[in-house]
């Protein structure tokens, strides 16, 4: 009868641990796919901004006119992308889904090289061995980079989601509003 008794004990602490086992199991999983979705949802927030920002940017390149002179370049300064982004977090691999995270690190790689390319053209301007000529290469050069950054975003936003109308409405109107003001010349 104290066998039984012992078996029925160990029975019962099998079945509590599988149990605890599978419920842990599942917490973390719907924890991870809350998670998950979470940052998605600030990763597709943030991708848009960067849609506004690239749209702005085209806008201020559209409106340098050198004849006027050099433009300053406190307006390149401002085209860069800041790489505090969720994009580059740490936390946004340990939690995104991993089919998502070849998207994400060719979006970081594309933020990094518009950076690169703005400092680029920022170093030459302020060198020694600066000529109009080659900087307006450099500009051109940058512009038709914008250009297909602005082309290409909307449907990096819809690797990540299903794009709907409200956001195509949003980039539209962002491609509608005009921001640039004044370019100011060196």
């Amino acid at each position: 009868m104290d066998s039984e008794k012992i078996l029925l004990v160990f029975l019962g602490i099998f079945i509590s641990t599988v149990f605890q086992l599978i419920s842990s199991y599942f917490t973390k999983k719907t924890d991870k796919s809350l998670k998950h979705t979470e940052q998605l949802k600030l990763l597709t927030s943030e991708l848009e901004d960067l849609i506004r920002h690239c749209i702005a940017n085209q806008e201020v390149l559209h409106a340098i006119n050198f004849e006027k002179g050099v433009p300053s370049m406190l307006h390149f300064e401002k085209m860069k992308v800041m790489e505090s982004s969720l994009i580059f977090s740490q936390e946004t691999f340990n939690v995104i889904d991993s089919k998502f995270t070849r998207h994400i690190n060719r979006l970081k790689l594309e933020i990094r090289n518009i950076n690169l390319e703005i400092d680029y053209v920022i170093k030459y301007r302020q060198g020694d061995d600066f000529q109009l000529p080659v900087f307006k290469e450099y500009f051109e050069y940058l512009l038709l980079k914008t250009n297909t950054i602005v082309k290409n975003l909307p449907s990096r936003l819809g690797e990540l989601i299903k794009v709907d109308d409200q956001i195509l409405k949003r980039i539209e109107q962002y491609r509608h509003e005009s921001r640039v003001k004044t370019i100011i010349y060196d």
